[in-house]
């Protein structure tokens, strides 16, 4: 299994890459750094209870103008390599995105799931266990967002990508992975029986679903539109996820 640094160094040569990639240069939000992970990764580590939230790829309301939501990477922008205190910055960084300015907008979709499982984002909710989220197809930002790329330049970056997303999963061993996207991703990724707690997802309507991998980690798939993800009222999400709870001894 690689290491963290390994992983970082791996992801930064990745992302030079795709500045100098004709075909895709252009739609690399800049100026901007590889997002390979989001939350206290320490405190994850420490959890009784390990969830990592999984989307797409991350939003360029990541890099907003007049507001850095990674300070302590601030002296990174720019860099073609990275030394072992560029890391070590790096890592902070990272790990403090939730204590600093993160998009919450966002965020709060997946947090409305966490908190019926005692696990959130933020310190200050004092959960006792903390969450990770990280990104299927690249730790990069893009303008326009990766639903709205050409063919060809998702499966650019999404090639020279390929490996990151799975290092970090297996680096940190979920217990619970909560993913919302469409349901060729979700099969492509998480190749599993998912059984119904809510609707059809064949069909595009609200829907929750769960299911277990062969490691034991349980896969909790919720519906995805335009909003955000799980988009579906918090009442009647919290009630599905006590059921997935008691359904799976979480």
């Amino acid at each position: 299994m690689k290491t963290i640094e390994e992983v970082v160094h791996n992801c930064w040569e990745v992302h030079r890459l795709l500045l100098d990639c004709s075909l895709v240069k252009d739609c690399m939000v800049q100026p901007s750094i590889p997002i390979l992970w989001f939350g206290d990764m320490v405190a994850y580590y420490r959890s009784e209870r390990k969830v990592v939230t999984v989307g797409s790829n991350p939003s360029l309301q990541e890099f907003p103008k007049g507001k850095d939501r990674f300070p302590r990477a601030a002296a990174l922008h720019g860099k073609k390599t990275l030394d072992s205190k560029d890391v070590e910055a790096y890592t902070a960084a990272m790990n403090d995105y939730f204590e600093t300015e993160p998009y919450g907008k966002w965020f709060s979709h997946f947090e409305k799931v966490l908190n019926p499982l005692d696990t959130s984002y933020y310190v200050s909710r004092k959960m006792p266990n903390r969450a990770i989220h990280i990104d299927i197809y690249a730790p990069f930002a893009t303008d326009p967002t990766w639903s709205f790329l050409s063919p060809k330049q998702k499966a650019c970056i999404d090639e020279k990508s390929n490996g990151l997303y799975e290092d970090l999963l297996a680096m940190l061993k979920p217990d619970v992975v909560l993913v919302s996207a469409n349901s060729t991703v979700v099969k492509e990724q998480f190749p599993i029986s998912f059984n119904a707690y809510l609707g059809d997802a064949d069909k595009g309507s609200h829907y929750l679903r769960a299911g277990k991998t062969k490691d034991g980690c349980v896969v909790i798939w919720g519906f995805n539109n335009i909003s955000g993800p799980f988009s579906i009222k918090r009442e009647i999400l919290e009630e599905k996820i006590r059921q997935i709870k008691k359904d799976y001894a979480l």
